[in-house]
């Protein structure tokens, strides 16, 4: 039996076991990292949003937000942060008591995640933040 160039193929097949696993490592690396970023925008522009309070006057004198001054300070807000890109997108959803941020960017996937399907998957985050005043 000639085993003759035998451990060229272990080799090839190791080296190319090697490189499949660095570029799914990358790639995860690459989604994880999208995902923290979408998270701090939408996290920042929330309490961004929820510090325009005003004061229930009319009632039990508890913090309330101004709906119309908190969604215009969460858009500005997340397109005013550093890590702000043009492909994200971001919508406010905003009551007297709360503040809601979903920022979502689409990922775009590396050759393993296309062929694993996950190629068209967004990375989306939402924060909230409610008033707190300090007695």
């Amino acid at each position: 039996m000639n085993e003759k160039g035998s451990i060229t193929l272990w080799l090839l097949g190791a080296m190319m076991t090697i490189l499949v696993v660095g570029l799914f490592a990358t790639e995860v690396s690459v989604a994880s990292a999208t995902r923290r970023t979408v998270a701090a925008v939408a996290d920042s522009a929330a309490t961004q949003a929820a510090s325009h309070v005003v004061i229930d006057s009319a009632g039990t004198g508890e913090p309330r937000i101004d709906v119309e001054r908190a969604t215009d300070a969460a858009v500005d807000a997340a397109h005013a942060h550093p890590l702000w890109s043009s492909a994200m997108t971001v919508e406010v959803s905003a009551t007297p008591t709360e503040v809601a941020v979903r920022v979502a960017t689409p990922r775009q996937g590396g050759p393993l995640m296309n062929l694993v399907g996950a190629a068209d998957q967004s990375a989306i985050a939402t924060g909230r933040a409610q008033p707190q005043t300090s007695r």
